[in-house]
């Protein structure tokens, strides 16, 4: 972590894996993001408190060495929605799980990749490629724990082989769900590209923005407003339409970030129709990559108290 870097006020703080979790959820739902939950601002259904209960959870589960990482994932979903009632933190577990499991298989003895700033995470590829039929079990348990949509076939398609909610599913083959979804959810994109967009678009862009305003609640502020000028939000065309979320994208290019009063107006269209323009999946990709910019170095973690 840079010296210079607000982010670097935290490394006192961050002494292990789950530390860096912990931090980098409540950093992210602490950030007044429009359309977001945030302190003060909450939907029917979910407050900021479910996000702080969902990090600790996160921390304490995403972080177990006695499980495989598909089955972190299932324990983080299964103990947060008994604790909030919610599936709030699916999308984080999905993306940070599989960045644990990287980090932890880093050869650390090794010269770092000049060409790669996050070449912790370099395996991370190898990781998804090679994850095991019982822990993609495990993951697909999970996602219908949660409840959740996006990997099921489209409403076109006939086929449902890989709808994580059907009995006659095969969940063996997670990666094969991802690719099969990654054209309409975010997150599956991320499995099926070896989190390429997380790690070299979003990660570097949020950092970028951290340095740029000086804060790093302002810096996710901004990152969201860049991301989504340039990407639609699957969780948002998932649930209104992709051209309900382009419209979202041309909001977002229009509001001037530097204008509260704009910014305003923006969050207000966003909290609309029941809160259905939630950018979700974005706050869920700025969540893993503070993960990233905020995981400790062995020799951080091996900090006396």
């Amino acid at each position: 972590m840079n010296e210079n870097s607000p982010l670097s006020a935290f490394a006192p703080m961050i002494r292990t894996v789950g530390d860096a979790i912990r931090w980098a959820c409540v950093l992210e739902a602490t950030a007044p993001k429009p359309g977001n939950v945030h302190p003060g601002r909450e939907f029917d259904d979910l407050s900021f408190a479910h996000f702080a209960q969902a990090a600790e959870i996160a921390a304490v589960q995403l972080s177990r060495t006695d499980l495989g990482w598909g089955q972190r994932i299932e324990s983080t979903v299964v103990q947060t929605r008994r604790t909030t009632g919610t599936n709030v933190n699916l999308g984080i577990a999905l993306l940070i799980a599989p960045l644990v499991e990287a980090v932890t298989q880093t050869d650390y003895s090794a010269s770092a990749d000049a060409t790669s700033p996050w070449w912790r995470f370099d395996s991370v590829e190898s990781v998804l490629s090679s994850i095991s039929v019982r822990q993609s079990r495990a993951v697909f348990r999970a996602i219908a724990h949660a409840m959740a949509g996006g990997m099921n076939p489209s409403d076109e398609s006939d086929d449902l082989e890989m709808d994580v909610h059907d009995d006659r599913a095969n969940h063996d083959d997670l990666m094969a769900a991802m690719r099969l979804a990654s054209d309409r959810d975010a997150i599956a994109r991320e499995y099926a590209s070896g989190f390429d967009s997380l790690l070299h678009q979003m990660t570097p862009l949020l950092k970028q923005c951290i340095d740029e305003t000086g804060g790093t609640i302002q810096g996710i502020c901004l990152a969201q407003h860049r991301w989504l000028q340039e990407n639609t939000d699957s969780l948002i065309a998932r649930k209104c339409g992709s051209d309900v979320a382009s419209k979202v994208r041309q909001w977002f290019r229009e509001a001037d970030f530097e204008n509260p009063s704009s910014i305003r107006t923006l969050d207000e269209r966003l909290r609309s129709d029941g809160n259905r323009l939630n950018p979700g999946t974005t706050a869920d990709l700025l969540a893993a990559a503070l993960f990233v910019l905020l995981c400790p170095t062995p020799l951080q973690s091996e900090r006396p108290a």
